[in-house]
């Protein structure tokens, strides 16, 4: 009986070595794993820091350019279209300014509000 004692616990013992040596076996690759993920996610943000303002510039651009292009009308109401309709992409590109800053706002209010609510909870 005491032979089968010493047996199971020797047989334990590797059993724990060699889990240990596996799982320190893959420290290093799920190291090199997370750094991988971590720089792909870098190269991410700055891929959509740079669509921004791609968008922003071509929405800058086609306003410019629906400002130079207008459509041809006759002589009689030339004068009263390309005013309204200069007014009115005056208006639309105010409204979108407008939209981004509440937009924005917004965003920050949530965040602020969360933060409170997490203040709170510890508080508490």
């Amino acid at each position: 009986m005491n032979k089968y004692k010493s047996f199971t616990y020797y047989l334990k013992k590797a059993k724990k070595i060699l889990i240990d040596n596996y799982v320190l076996t893959l420290v290093p690759e799920l190291e090199s794993q997370l750094s991988a993920a971590e720089m792909r996610c870098n190269l991410l943000e700055k891929q959509l820091e740079h669509m921004k303002s791609m968008v922003t510039s071509s929405e800058r651009q086609r306003y410019e350019n629906i400002l130079r292009h207008e459509p041809e009308r006759p002589a009689d109401s030339e004068n009263d279209y390309s005013s309204n309709f200069q007014e009115n992409l005056k208006k639309i590109a105010e409204l979108e300014r407008d939209h981004m800053k509440l937009t924005a706002n917004q965003t920050l209010a949530e965040v602020r509000l969360q933060s409170t609510k997490r203040l709170q909870s510890t508080k508490e």
